[in-house]
Parts: C-alpha cells; sequence; structure tokens
C-alpha cells in the first residue's frame, strides 16, 4: 500500500551554522487537519448524526460499466464520504476535519547542510479513512556564519596578523566549530599563509574521520605609518627584507 503524500506537511527552518553542525531543539509551529472537536469527526451538528448517502448507499463510490468492465468512482452527491449531513457541524462546515495549530519541540540532528531536509514521521495531516498521519517534511535553510565557510568537511576562516606578529611571532585564540583554541604564529614568510588545524573540522561518515580547520593568516601593514616606522622599513629594505 502506496503512502499518501497529501498527508505530508512542509515547512522551512532557518538554523544558524553551528546550529546545522552540532544539532539543536527547535520549537515548531504546525497546522496540521485533526478530527473535530466538536462533532468527534461525523460533520454534523450536536444532537444530530449524518446519514448513508442514498446515491451510493454509504460506500462512497457507484459503479457503472464501460463495456465489458464494471468501474468505480467517487460518488459525486457525498464526494465520497459515504454520508449525507442536513444539519453541519459549525466548528467544521460538515468535514469533520478541522486546521489545528500547535507547537512541538523537535529535535534537529547535526551535519545538516542547506538545502537539506529532515522527515519526522507521524507529524503531519491525519487522514480520516485510516486513521493515520502523514509526516511533517522540514527543509533546511543554514544561515551563513560571518567567522566560518563550509567547504565538504573542512572549515575555513581568517585572522590578521601584523608584520610583527607573524614574523616574530604571536599566541592567538581563535574560534573554531569546537570552541576556542590558542594558536601560535611564528616565522610567516608571506603575505598570506594557510595553516592547518588536523580534525577540527566535520566529520565525513563516509571516510569515518574528521576534516581540517584551515585558517587563512594575512599579513596586514599598519593603517599609519609614523616617521620612526619608515626608518625602521628603510633600515630593513637595506637587508632585503
Amino acid at each position: 500500500m502506496s503512502r499518501n503524500k497529501s498527508l505530508d506537511i512542509k515547512q522551512k527552518q532557518s538554523i544558524s551554522f553551528l546550529e546545522s553542525l552540532h544539532g539543536c531543539k527547535k520549537t515548531i509551529c504546525i497546522e496540521s487537519k485533526e478530527i473535530c472537536y466538536s462533532c468527534k469527526g461525523n460533520g454534523a451538528s450536536l444532537g444530530t448524526k449524518p446519514k448513508p448517502c442514498w446515491s451510493c448507499n454509504g460506500k462512497g463510490k457507484v459503479q457503472f460499466r464501460k463495456g465489458p468492465e464494471i468501474r468505480e468512482n467517487e460518488c459525486q452527491k457525498c464526494k465520497g464520504k459515504g454520508k449525507e449531513i442536513k444539519s453541519k457541524c459549525g466548528a467544521c462546515d460538515g468535514e469533520g476535519m478541522i486546521i489545528k495549530a500547535r507547537e512541538e519541540e523537535m529535535d534537529f540532528p547535526g551535519y545538516l547542510k542547506d538545502g537539506g531536509e529532515i522527515v519526522f514521521k507521524g507529524k503531519g495531516h491525519l487522514c480520516e479513512k485510516t486513521n493515520r498521519k502523514g509526516n511533517l517534511i522540514i527543509d533546511i535553510e543554514v544561515e551563513p556564519s560571518d567567522i566560518f565557510e563550509r567547504k565538504g568537511p573542512h572549515i575555513f576562516s581568517e585572522i590578521e596578523l601584523s608584520f610583527a606578529e607573524g614574523i616574530l611571532g604571536s599566541s592567538t585564540t581563535i574560534e573554531t566549530i569546537w570552541g576556542k583554541r590558542k594558536v601560535n604564529f611564528k616565522g610567516l614568510k608571506k603575505v598570506d599563509h594557510l595553516m592547518t588545524l588536523p580534525k577540527y573540522g566535520v566529520y565525513n561518515y563516509e571516510k569515518k574521520a574528521y576534516g581540517n580547520h584551515y585558517i587563512h593568516a594575512k599579513l596586514v601593514p599598519p593603517k599609519t605609518i609614523t616617521s620612526e616606522m619608515e626608518n625602521l622599513y628603510k633600515e630593513l629594505s637595506t637587508l632585503g627584507m
């Protein structure tokens, strides 16, 4: 028996960059079809009951012959419900179902990608005939990070260092997806330097290993240069620097 996808509910949910990696809890507002609280699903007003549809004898379908074959169609009189309601329920207008809004706290797993989806089974619309529920399908939108960029299992970030910090050395605390870490920079000979923090990236389930965190260290000149600094640069230039 194939699943009725019309019972599914699709929604979008934004999560932060770090939430997409580590997982989180989100309170989701869900609007789903449920049994009417007033008529308990029969569609009739209080004190009355629906009667079997005279057109289909309460079956919800009518038979007709097409050549040698006997086929079935949904009864047009009762719309397939098999019942006739003279006095409709005011809460659901005779449908037997209402749209009910509720809030639920959902667990979002880690390692989610932008454009991916999560399926929460049994959180969708209720089927009046089978009493089964569809699924809640959440389309994930990952908000970009001001600090990190992700490429597969690897994480990239940038840091700016002065010439003195890069050449003479400095100890700087940087942000990683696993928290803060102190990193030592020393002897950088290029304006752009790529430093690797092994296994500080995202877990790769296929390779069963963590990716790396690559730090792009940029040596930046001072915004203002004093006459004393200018003389020092001239002296350094004579030394081949």
